[in-house]
């Protein structure tokens, strides 16, 4: 009986996890940038919830799944000179 209960709470630690990490992963947050956004220097200035460096559903997931062979800069979308590029659509990507 201790067992199953031991069990239990540690699949609900780790599903509680898994939940709040898929969620900042569908919404481009970090768990840092959630938590400590009035501290980061490039967030202090950003009002709403939403990401600046969020790219919708679809790309956010192939951001983290397909990540790109070579490294890549990342410029906060609205400060760009240029459209953002689009997450693993050339010879480099790893997935898709």
């Amino acid at each position: 009986m201790v067992m199953i209960a031991v069990f239990g709470l540690g699949l609900l630690f780790v599903g509680s996890l898994l939940g709040m990490h898929t969620y900042f992963m569908i919404f481009g947050w970090t768990s840092w940038e959630m938590y400590r956004a009035k501290r980061i220097w490039y967030l202090r200035g950003h009002k709403g919830d939403k990401s600046p460096f969020d790219l919708g559903v679809w790309r956010n997931v192939k951001s983290v799944f397909c990540r790109r062979a070579r490294p890549t800069e990342w410029t906060m979308l609205g400060l760009s000179s240029g459209p953002a590029p689009d997450v693993g659509t050339d010879e480099l990507s790893s997935c898709f």
